[in-house]
């Protein structure tokens, strides 16, 4: 081979081992958007100045409304699950108008709409417009108890952020584009993340955008997110996979923790969803996949004949390790919906299970060795939002207060 051909082939291969290397290097950008039922934790209140609705929270309305100059609505978007070294490129705020009123001349009047940040502190609550609720934000007070500073909602409107006219009445998205620098400010913990409050302008007009309780889930409001991770390319695609399914399990993780509490008045030692490794009295438990399987198990032994459901058929297949040093006395969990009944698995169902997934009666665990295992269970039609619990069964009940845990098993 001459010396050209081989310095020409060393050149293209030093070439792509460049590139490669390059784009290993390169930051990449990833787009999040954190929506309620979604991604992320949001939450929302409209701060009424109509005098008949002064001690009303209005936290669990399906509306955000900005009727008067002086009415506000608060929003806040949880972002403790964005790593805190990612660089905020571009933020927006998005929200769906879908009504506006009364009269004509009113509908079709521009009205500039102002994202400011927000610099109190103030809770969503949960009260509507038909009776007063003092559990949240009202025009009086930032958390049911606690009057505002100055006694009036928009003395702690901070930075102007975005600007947006309002125009005409359609049913339609507004975008305001957000200063990226106070979202990174927040994302870093130089600035508390109080959220954002929009308001309108004299002389007003009757809006309303949808809450993240309306019913319709495309329409909730969303934030937009442009960020960069540090590290390589790979790196960054890794950490932003990651950030998007933290983003993800977060509300089921905080709708289960609520309902828990609710069912059984006390908080669960630990909790998870599918997936996660949840560690209860040093056991690691992992639900790998749970599934309604209908109302019928059909046998495929000639000898064994179907099996019929009372209501249906939930599988769940789990993951177990003991990590101490003894041996450790295995038994099923019990199921729990989202009205607190309890439900122990069908005995009637072992002999639809793999052997190699059976659990036996008082099933010894040795140490660090892991085993999966098979449940089925006979629950009500009606059972809903079904969870696994772990560590509170008969076994444990010399400590039963320390070592309760849940695992969601994001069924309906």
């Amino acid at each position: 081979m001459s010396g050209h051909i081989l310095h020409k082939q060393l050149g293209v291969t030093l070439a792509v081992l460049t590139g490669f290397v390059t784009a290993c290097h390169a930051a990449s950008t990833h787009r999040f958007t954190l929506q309620a039922g979604r991604s992320g934790v949001v939450e929302d209140v409209t701060i009424s100045v109509d005098g008949r609705l002064k001690h009303h929270n209005l936290g669990a309305m399906h509306d955000l409304g900005i009727y008067q100059d002086e009415g506000v609505v608060l929003l806040r978007f949880d972002l403790s699950q964005i790593p805190r070294d990612a660089v905020v490129k571009r933020a927006s705020l998005e929200l769906f108008c879908f009504s506006v009123g009364f009269s004509e001349e009113e509908i079709r009047r521009e009205v500039a709409l102002k994202v400011r940040e927000f610099k109190h502190s103030w809770r969503e609550g949960s009260g509507i417009n038909l009776a007063p609720k003092a559990d949240g934000a009202t025009v009086l007070t930032s958390d049911g108890r606690t009057p505002w500073p100055l006694e009036k909602v928009s003395a702690s409107a901070g930075e102007l952020l975005g600007t947006v006219k309002h125009q005409g009445g359609r049913r339609r998205w507004y975008r305001w584009p957000l200063r990226s620098q106070v979202v990174q400010e927040w994302l870093l913990g130089k600035r508390k993340n109080h959220g954002l409050i929009v308001s309108g302008a004299t002389p007003g007009k009757a809006i309303a955008f949808a809450s993240s309780q309306t019913t319709t889930l495309d329409n909730r409001p969303k934030l937009h997110l442009t960020l960069t991770f540090p590290g390589s390319a790979i790196h960054s695609k890794a950490v932003a996979a990651n950030t998007r399914r933290n983003l993800a399990r977060q509300p089921r993780v905080i709708a289960t923790r609520l309902r828990y509490q609710r069912l059984r008045q006390r908080e669960p030692n630990a909790i998870g969803i599918v997936g996660d490794a949840v560690n209860v009295m040093d056991l690691e438990w992992k639900v790998l996949s749970a599934k309604v399987v209908g109302k019928t198990l059909k046998s495929g032994n000639q000898f064994i004949e179907d099996l019929q459901a009372v209501g249906k058929f939930v599988r769940v297949e789990v993951r177990v390790e003991n990590k101490t040093k003894q041996p450790v006395t295995l038994t099923a969990s019990r199921m729990m919906d989202n009205r607190g009944r309890q439900f122990e698995e069908s005995s009637k169902a072992h002999l639809f299970v793999p052997r190699d997934r059976a659990l036996f009666l008082l099933e010894r665990l040795n140490p660090n060795v892991p085993f999966t295992y098979q449940l089925i269970y006979d629950v009500p039609i009606d059972a809903s939002n079904l969870s696994l619990l772990i560590g509170s069964r008969d076994l444990f009940q010399f400590q039963k207060r320390k070592s309760e845990g849940i695992i969601d098993l994001g069924l309906p």
